[in-house]
């Protein structure tokens, strides 16, 4: 044993009161000290890890594996805000405190299917039919969707108000109430 309690035995292990650490020379250690606090072990194991090299390969071995460098997209995608269901297009402004006993009526302009593009923007009390990956027209800040509205004609009869999506921290289905399949978000 040399000074201060530290032995080298045979090049692998560093044995003290601290307990055996990896050999500086093999990183190998020999033997460990028994009834070692779970915080001192991990900190001596993180101590000794060291990150392995980045190595490239195909995307179907990359399964798994941890990235050694972000992967940047070299696009926008979507290239446009799109929409998430078939519904109208429209301007969350124009559609107010709209109901079942108070619909609210926009005139229907345009369509825009998935793929297309819109052929106008939307303006005050207008609305464009729009189906699922459509990109929004300009002008339009909100979908309703279909469910929520009646058609008569060249208007659209819009039975709900705005709904915004939710907010961290905001309630997403009222105190209560039955969670199923049915059960409709914040109480409504």
């Amino acid at each position: 044993m040399g000074s201060g309690g530290v032995e080298q035995t045979h090049g692998r292990a560093v044995a003290g009161e601290g307990g055996y650490r990896p050999s500086p020379s093999t990183g190998i250690v020999a033997s460990m000290r028994r009834n070692l606090p779970a915080a001192e072990a991990l900190r001596s194991v993180l101590e000794a890890a060291r990150p392995l090299p980045a190595e490239r390969v195909p995307i179907a071995a990359a399964q798994g594996r941890v990235l050694a460098e972000a992967i940047v997209s070299g696009r926008t995608l979507p290239p446009a805000d799109c929409s998430a269901m078939d519904g109208y297009a429209v301007r969350a402004a124009d559609l107010g405190a709209a109901s079942a006993a108070s619909p609210r009526a926009l005139a229907v302009r345009f369509e825009v299917a998935a793929g297309g593009t819109a052929s106008a923007a939307i303006g005050a009390g207008e609305a464009a039919r729009i189906f699922t990956g459509a990109p929004l027209p300009p002008g339009a800040d909100t979908v309703v969707r279909q469910e929520d509205t009646r058609r008569d004609g060249d208007r659209a009869l819009f039975v709900a108000g705005e709904e915004r999506g939710a907010v961290c921290g905001s309630a997403v289905l009222a105190d209560g109430r039955k969670a199923g399949k049915r059960a409709s978000l914040c109480g409504r």
